[in-house]
């Protein structure tokens, strides 16, 4: 019997503490706490994604920008290759500098200044003015 009173007062002490555990765990001070926490949790993830979407953007303008500066190095070889030659050098000359071979002659068009007669647009009629030229007819 002593035994049966030892086991009895066992469970019921294990009860008591899933009772007290039970209490901790629904307590409004607990859930406001793990509230907070998730509340943090939620905007660290958020300012994670915000950075996230700023290096996309980052790396975007920088792949346009490495294209562009390819780009450019690909034409800039072009000229020097260009420009290593006579030929090449020739043409630089005469398009920057305007100078030619002795026995060459320059030919030089110039644009009028002023702008051939032409007759300023006709203004659409509106409803009105139609309607007048009608009853003058």
């Amino acid at each position: 019997m002593a035994e049966l009173l030892i086991y009895y007062n066992t469970l019921v002490r294990d009860l008591q503490e899933k009772r007290k555990w039970r209490k901790v765990l629904n307590s409004p001070i607990l859930l406001v706490v793990l509230l907070i926490i998730v509340a943090f949790l939620i905007n660290s993830n958020y300012n994670i994604y915000k950075k996230n979407q700023i290096v996309k953007m980052n790396r975007e303008e920088s792949d346009l920008r490495l294209s562009q500066l390819r780009e450019k190095n690909n034409r800039l070889t072009t000229d020097l290759d260009n420009l290593k030659t006579d030929r090449g050098i020739e043409e630089e000359l005469r398009n920057k500098f305007q100078v030619t071979k002795s026995g060459e002659e320059v030919l030089v068009v110039v644009d009028d200044d002023k702008p051939a007669d032409v007759p300023p647009p006709a203004i659409p009629k509106g409803y009105w003015d139609k309607f007048i030229d009608f009853l003058k007819q």
